[in-house]
């Protein structure tokens, strides 16, 4: 059986452990053992005094090998990779080039400054989406106010273009459907057509429909509505069924004032003054012992502390 720790022990464990504490762990520096990691007062070189000295920003490197200890004035050496910063000017995220700068030396004052004036009824110039490099095909248009005016005498308009399985159709005039095709509709090659039945049946256990045969089937296994608990009825049964109560009595009731499905508890004396209780219940018309509260705990001992350290040790 595992043995438990209680105050008195946990205090008796505390003092263990103190004690090995106050005895294990050195009490001064003095008492550490150094290593090469790390450097003391004697390893520092005569005249380093890092406190009042700067240490050079540009120059020869002098800071000896890796592990050395650098002086405060020591030396670094300059970045040729950096340039220093100029009162008034800032980095760009681009570089102006040599050839930049000779190719904008060569451009005129006010070079490409031009704007297009609005078109008036003599004179001005119209934009457009598309180069025109030849007159032939064009339609002269009158301007006014800047805004040209065409009129497009063309309204001959075609049917709509057929699609087919490997060509797309092509927008137009929709057919005129004949008489008596009101009932028709539009297709996508141009033609009038009858939409196609879509009248289902209703489903069966042996014919799919609106509804599968699978489906269908499980349906029909269902009985009425009726035959079925409803939620309150469920509610009900679980209220009615039996349910474990415990009850703290002086004395024990006789069997026949004794009700069903309660644990009558009967106070005990224990070695400790804890409380406890023997349990009796109604079986089979009988008052019967079924057990008590009472938990055996055993805890730890000074001698058993005492043993389990020198076991770690």
């Amino acid at each position: 059986m595992s043995k438990f720790l209680n105050n008195e022990g946990l205090l008796y464990l505390w003092g263990k452990i103190k004690t090995y504490v106050s005895g294990a762990l050195p009490k001064k520096v003095s008492e550490l053992e150094n290593d090469s990691k790390f450097i003391t007062l004697s390893d520092v070189p005569e005249g380093a005094a890092a406190s009042n000295t700067v240490p050079k920003a540009n120059g020869t490197a002098s800071a000896g090998k890796e592990a050395a200890f650098a002086r405060g004035d020591h030396v670094h050496p300059h970045d040729d990779t950096k340039v220093d910063k100029v009162n008034g000017k800032g980095l760009s995220t681009n570089d102006f080039t040599n050839d930049d700068k000779n190719k904008l030396d060569g451009i005129a004052a006010g070079a490409n400054n031009y704007t297009l004036p609005t078109a008036g009824s003599a004179l001005g110039g119209v934009k457009t989406t598309s180069d025109v490099s030849d007159a032939k095909g064009y339609t002269p248009v009158p301007i006014i106010g800047g805004v040209p005016y065409y009129k497009d005498t063309d309204t001959t308009y075609e049917n709509m273009g057929a699609a087919t399985a490997s060509a797309a159709g092509k927008s137009g005039l929709v057919p005129a459907p004949a008489a008596g095709a009101q009932a028709k509709y539009l297709r996508g090659d141009g033609t009038w057509g009858t939409p196609t039945n879509t009248t289902y049946k209703d489903a069966t256990q042996s014919t799919a429909g609106l509804l599968s045969t699978a489906d269908k089937k499980k349906l029909d296994a269902f009985g009425e509505a009726s035959t079925y608990a409803t939620k309150e009825d469920v509610t009900k049964q679980i209220a009615d069924a039996g349910h474990i109560k415990k009850q703290i009595v002086e004395n024990l009731p006789a069997a026949s004032a004794a009700a069903d499905n309660v644990i009558y508890m009967v106070a005990k004396k224990t070695a400790n003054g804890d409380n406890a209780y023997d349990e009796y219940m109604l079986v089979s018309g009988k008052l019967e012992h079924i057990g008590d509260t009472q938990a055996d705990i055993e805890t730890l001992t000074t001698d058993d502390i005492d043993a389990l350290i020198a076991q770690a040790q």
